[in-house]
């Protein structure tokens, strides 16, 4: 075992207590640092629940985009069948009107005709 002078002891009394000073503060700022880095986490949590928040409102505003997308599409579908149906309508009108044109002007032609043949007969 060592034996320490008195007139050393202050000194090693000294030294010990720097030393343990200086320990206190190195635990101090571990214990600063690990708190600066504990709120840094929290910010970004916060920021990542946010933008989770976010994404989450923007995935719902997509869905119910691609819902009505999907509805005018149905509807453009809809009205392109309608049209192509009207265009046959319309060409079954048209024959039957080119149709109907052609028996009038033959009705035409045998009035002239019976005009010229039979002068006294009247048309009803």
């Amino acid at each position: 075992m060592k034996y320490v002078s008195l007139r050393t002891l202050p000194m090693y009394t000294q030294n010990l207590d720097l030393f343990l000073l200086r320990q206190t503060l190195e635990q101090l700022c571990h214990i600063v640092e690990l708190e600066i880095q504990r709120q840094h986490n929290l910010t970004q949590d916060s920021q990542l629940f946010e933008h989770q928040n976010k994404l989450s409102e923007h995935d719902h505003r997509l869905s119910r985009l691609e819902k009505h997308i999907q509805q005018l599409s149905n509807s453009f579908q809809d009205l392109h069948n309608q049209i192509q149906e009207d265009e046959e309508s319309i060409d079954f009108v048209i024959s039957k009107v080119r149709e109907l044109d052609h028996i009038a002007g033959e009705n035409e032609d045998l009035r002239s005709e019976l005009s010229f043949f039979s002068p006294d007969y009247e048309d009803e």
